[in-house]
């Protein structure tokens, strides 16, 4: 994938259209790459939205919840 360069605004406005709509919405829309109506994500849309995922779960989501989270932890077992 292309790196692609958002300005603060752009990826704070998606940002809260993921407050307002629906982390688990947004999160699906990552996962099938598409819209809630059926459209294919663009790159460029898709690289928004993954950022602006990841700037919400830093402000709004616990460390063990987080995308790509690794338990680095002692196991018992």
């Amino acid at each position: 994938m292309t790196m692609i360069d958002f300005t603060q605004d752009q990826v704070l406005a998606m940002v809260q259209r993921i407050i307002d709509e629906g982390y688990d919405q947004f999160q699906t829309v990552i996962s099938l790459g598409r819209w809630q109506g059926g459209e294919k994500l663009t790159d460029t849309e898709q690289a928004l939205v993954f950022q602006a995922l990841l700037v919400y779960e830093h402000r709004y989501v616990p460390l063990e919840l987080r995308s790509g989270f690794i338990y680095k932890g002692r196991c018992d077992s």
